[in-house]
């Protein structure tokens, strides 16, 4: 079922915490599409947040939008890239702001060895061209 939505003190469904359930496993990533408690989400998962620092890919409802702004800036994450596929939501991929990700990790060696790479390629293909 798409676009359903809780509201709060109606009806009996039980909810959890994302803490709890997640507990002490790692989170290197989130995807979070709540309808509207986003900014309750990202709040039930405050220590593991905290702990991992994980990516997070995120729909935010426009009227949660300066909330969202608001927790972004107070936990140290930016907007790596943004997705508006409606007009009432757009989605965030956010990456915290200390960049440890397996891709930010020895960034300069690993471009460095890419460009060797490419390099190499190019002479290869001119020794072929001239052979």
């Amino acid at each position: 079922i798409g676009g359903g939505r809780m509201d709060e003190g109606k009806g009996a469904i039980t909810t959890i915490r994302g803490d709890d359930m997640i507990g002490d496993r790692k989170a290197d990533y989130l995807k979070i599409d709540v309808e509207g408690m986003e900014i309750e989400v990202l709040n039930s998962l405050e220590d593991t947040i905290a702990r991992d620092a994980p990516r997070i890919f995120i729909e935010v409802n426009n009227n949660n939008r300066e909330a969202f702004d608001d927790w972004v800036a107070a936990h140290g994450y930016r907007a790596a890239t943004t997705f508006k596929r409606y007009r009432v939501t757009e989605n965030f991929l956010l990456v915290h702001e200390s960049g440890d990700y397996p891709w930010n990790r020895n960034r300069d060696g690993i471009c460095a060895a890419l460009r060797r790479l490419k390099k190499g390629i190019k002479d290869v293909g001119n020794q072929r061209l001239e052979g």
